[in-house]
């Protein structure tokens, strides 16, 4: 079918179009409509030219298919994928992609929230999803990250290192020592800072994914930073300050003032009624440098540097990934004794620790195959290595 742009609609518009065609799912958009109300004669007439409804049938004006096909889908998604991308404060937008199955079976939405309401693209497929974000992704570069850094932190903890790396980037200057702070320096930053979307601090990020509504108190603090001591990720001044160890220098260095970065979120809705959620927020720095920060079990945080390459493999292996749903058959199929390598789609022996096609390692937490590495970075367990 070929695509169509409707009109920018109102949200509660929008939402009593929705009501006319059905019940809205799970992972519906409908709820953040509003109440459903009377259509007038005046938006009547707005709703033919946008190409929602047809001309009137006595007291109804039926929908149009293109309309009511897009209707289905925006109220019974299988996969609602939300992206946030910024460049800075003026320049953030945010675009939700709802699909009837996997994006790669195609048939989505786009749907914009604007100030007053949504902008509607349909049907969509996952090429143009992947055409949508990729000019804002850093250029792919070499597959080897520039500055190698990986960690699975507590979120106090997180939220006690990258508050210290925020106030490390305001005031060191390209020379010498990293400066050193207090731990009353440091938790009367994280309380400044706490809840705020800033575009120049990490902190802001840690928050959103751990999602604790107060900032650690001045005792969880110290003991925080007794602990990233102990790990050799901060070091302890004669004086009592606390400064990052040299080997985040080039971290520092590498980030800019303002953070660019894609916020990253798929749920996708299983036949059982379990949602399967993916959540990253990706930052981009200088020289290729991309940090990848992952919310995991009990508000902890896996955060990498990963390649620039990495990222883009990552965007398209999220929009191809099928989830195995009633009714459909894996090809090849997989017996009782098997299951399928996420990563290169062979079929390997259950009891295998690592797949004999690609040598990807098996999580023992979410079962996914994934690079080796300390964590796994789909959910962040610590694998044995």
């Amino acid at each position: 079918m070929e695509q169509t742009t409707f009109h920018d609609i109102p949200r509660d518009l929008l939402g009593t179009l929705l009501d006319r065609e059905g019940q809205p799912g799970d992972l519906s958009p409908r709820s953040l409509m509003g109440s459903a109300g009377q259509v007038t004669r005046h938006q009547l007439a707005e709703l033919y030219a946008g190409g929602f409804v047809q001309l009137p049938q006595g007291d109804q004006a039926p929908s149009t298919p293109e309309f009511a096909q897009a209707a289905q889908v925006l109220l019974n998604p299988a996969t609602n994928m939300t992206l946030r991308l910024w460049t800075d404060e003026s320049i953030c937008s945010e675009t939700s992609v709802l699909f009837p199955g996997d994006p790669l079976e195609d048939g989505g939405v786009i749907l914009n929230p604007i100030e007053y309401g949504y902008r509607m693209v349909a049907p969509v497929g996952h090429r143009d999803v992947i055409r949508l974000i990729s000019p804002a992704l850093p250029p792919a570069g070499d597959d080897v990250p520039v500055f190698d850094f990986e960690g699975h932190f507590d979120g106090p903890v997180a939220a006690v290192l990258f508050g210290l790396i925020d106030l490390t980037r305001d005031r060191a200057g390209s020379q010498g020592s990293l400066p050193g702070f207090s731990a009353g320096d440091i938790s009367a930053a994280l309380s400044g800072l706490w809840g705020l979307t800033k575009f120049k601090h990490l902190l802001g990020y840690v928050t959103v994914l751990t999602q604790r509504p107060h900032p650690p108190s001045l005792t969880e603090v110290e003991v925080c930073l007794e602990r990233l001591v102990d790990a050799g990720v901060v070091l302890q001044q004669v004086k009592g300050d606390f400064a990052l160890a040299s080997g985040l220098e080039p971290l520092v260095h590498r980030l800019p003032e303002v953070l660019p970065g894609l916020q990253w979120q798929r749920h996708t809705l299983m036949d059982e009624g379990e949602v399967l959620t993916c959540h990253r927020i990706f930052v981009f720095g200088e020289d290729h440098l991309v940090l990848a920060f992952t919310p995991t079990p009990q508000g902890r945080v896996h955060v990498a540097s990963i390649s620039a390459a990495a990222l883009t493999d990552f965007v398209i292996d999220e929009m191809a990934t099928v989830i195995p749903r009633a009714g459909q058959q894996p090809t090849p199929p997989v017996t009782v004794d098997q299951i399928q390598c996420l990563a290169c789609q062979g079929r390997v022996d259950v009891n295998k620790k690592f797949c004999t096609h690609c040598g990807a390692v098996r999580c023992p937490q979410c079962r996914n195959y994934v690079q080796k590495s300390k964590f796994c970075r789909s959910c962040g367990q610590t694998l044995s290595q």
